[in-house]
Parts: structure tokens; sequence; C-alpha cells
């Protein structure tokens, strides 16, 4: 089974409201996700990862707060697999405060 190393999300805005900001054709392995403050206030973090079910499945963090300028690295997201079609969704609290960048592993047969 081949595997590609790819830019799974490329520096995308979070806005409010619970969005998905990645959808993936193959399975995809998650080994770097970093989500950046860039705005001068506090901003609260909220990501999941589904691979089957509701909206509200699988959330890994949960109201995360970044200080203006900081960058998390989101351990909790880094390692896990999303199966052919699986989603990410993050929220943030203060629109289009919070930058993310995401990247991995594709596989394909």
């Amino acid at each position: 089974m081949p595997v590609t190393p790819k830019v799974l999300i490329a520096n995308t805005y979070i806005a409010t409201g619970l969005n998905q900001v990645l959808l993936v054709d193959n399975v995809s392995i998650i080994d770097k996700f970093t989500v950046t403050n860039v705005s001068a206030n506090e901003a609260t973090l909220t990501v999941s990862l589904h691979n089957l079910g509701s909206a509200q499945d699988g959330i890994i963090v949960s109201n995360r707060i970044l200080a203006p300028n900081e960058t998390y690295t989101c351990p909790e997201v880094t390692g896990h697999v999303l199966l052919a079609n699986g989603r990410v969704s993050a929220q943030s609290s203060v629109n289009l405060a919070l930058i993310l960048r995401a990247s991995g592993r594709e596989l394909t047969a």
C-alpha cells in the first residue's frame, strides 16, 4: 500500500461554530496539527475527528484556551487515523483568530 506524505490542511482560519476543515478521500494519518492564535485576544479551540456519526462525535480537543500569539501543537490529535471519507471539524470562540495547519500521510491502494 503506497504511503504519500502530504499537507492535509494548509493554513486555514478557524471560524466560530463547528466547521469541517478537512475531508479525506483515503485513509490518512495525522502527523502534525498546529494551531496559532493570530489575534490580540484569547481564543478557545475545539477539534473533533469524525469517522462515522454526528458532528459532535469524536471531540478530541475541548475548549483549549490559546493566548494571543500562542502556538499549540495539539498532541491529542497527532497520530490519529482518519478512515476514507473521515473528517476533521474545528471551532474557535473568536472568528478568524486561529490558523490551523496539518500534515500527515495518505495511504492508497
